[in-house]
């Protein structure tokens, strides 16, 4: 359940009408001290990263993915939201290959639910493609 959770967390605004709103700057900022003082957390370089992609800032977002792949490399969800950042960057390749490695290793590990539910949203994502590259900050690419 906190996986679907952070999944949503990722996915979505955090900005409501009807609540209060994440300060993700000032979030990243707490994070980034906190990973200084223990760089080797990779709970802080995920949340890092999910902040950021928030943000629409993947090319950060993926710098932050990676770290915390590199320090914890079994988070299935940091897989997925890797492939996603990279494919809202036009690296349409490569966050598949991110995406089906999640989808792979959840289906390896027994993990039928969180497997359909990433190949769900890879699918979702794949219609999406025209509109990833009408982002502001693919307009000059490609």
């Amino acid at each position: 359940m906190a996986i679907l959770f952070l999944l949503l967390f990722s996915s979505s605004c955090c900005t409501s009408s009807e609540g209060p709103s994440i300060n993700h700057e000032e979030n990243i900022r707490k994070y980034l001290e906190l990973l200084k003082k223990d760089p080797k957390n990779c709970f802080y370089a995920e949340q890092i990263a999910s902040f950021y992609q928030a943000l629409n800032n993947p090319e950060k977002a993926i710098t932050f993915y990676q770290r915390a792949l590199n320090l914890c490399s079994d988070n299935l969800l940091n897989y997925f939201q890797l492939g996603v950042c990279y494919y809202l960057i036009m690296e349409r390749k490569l966050g598949i290959q991110y995406m089906d490695k999640a989808i792979d290793q959840a289906q390896k590990a027994g993990e039928t639910k969180m497997a359909n539910m990433f190949s769900k949203e890879k699918k979702s994502w794949l219609e999406k493609w025209d509109l990833v590259k009408e982002m502001d900050w693919n307009k000059n690419k490609k």
